[in-house]
């Protein structure tokens, strides 16, 4: 099934929804990364809930500037029939971990 979801150029980073989500049927989140901007990528961190699914990437493209030390990319889903005070709360912990572990981050 990942190769019907690849593009030519491009690195694909897949999060499958789990069983926490509370859904029955498939879905997920994708991350495309361009391989001429960045070949150094990770799944760093991810989350599948009720209230809110994402997936963080840690990138290390070919040019950055020496004051960033990574790149942190993520996606996000929040459910229509979420509890959004619950997701964006979860959220915003999330990023200020991020942001601890990687200061110097973009």
């Amino acid at each position: 099934p990942d190769a019907a979801v690849e593009l030519e150029g491009y690195i694909a980073h897949q999060q499958y929804r789990s069983r926490d989500s509370g859904k029955i049927k498939g879905g997920g989140l994708s991350l495309y990364v361009n391989k001429s901007w960045c070949i150094n990528t990770r799944t760093v961190d991810s989350h599948c809930s009720m209230d809110l699914e994402y997936m963080t990437l840690k990138c290390r493209p070919i040019y950055l500037p020496r004051e960033f030390s990574v790149v942190l990319i993520t996606a996000v889903y929040v459910p229509p029939d979420a509890n959004t005070t619950i997701a964006l709360g979860f959220l915003y912990n999330t990023v200020s971990n991020w942001q601890n572990k990687y200061p110097d981050a973009v």
